[in-house]
């Protein structure tokens, strides 16, 4: 173990239990970020259109981080 992953003394069963859902969280938090990397590549090379890509996002459920704040408007002709 390195000096960082020294355990304090006197750890127990719920400090294990605590790292190990850490490192659960990271792992879920980088397959979230290869999903809605391979969505916006796939929407980007015109594989899906935006409600497919949505609906993929919703499906894996990353759609919770896709928030609009301004959706631009076509200028009129």
């Amino acid at each position: 173990m390195s000096d960082l992953e020294q355990r304090p003394r006197g750890c127990n069963s719920r400090y294990d239990y605590l790292i190990q859902e850490f490192r659960c969280a990271v792992l879920r938090a980088r397959l979230e970020v290869a999903d809605l990397e391979a969505i916006g590549l796939a929407l980007k090379a015109g594989l899906v259109t935006a409600e497919q890509a949505l609906e993929l996002a919703s499906d894996c459920g990353c759609l919770r981080w896709i928030q609009p704040t301004d959706i631009p408007t076509e200028a009129a002709a």
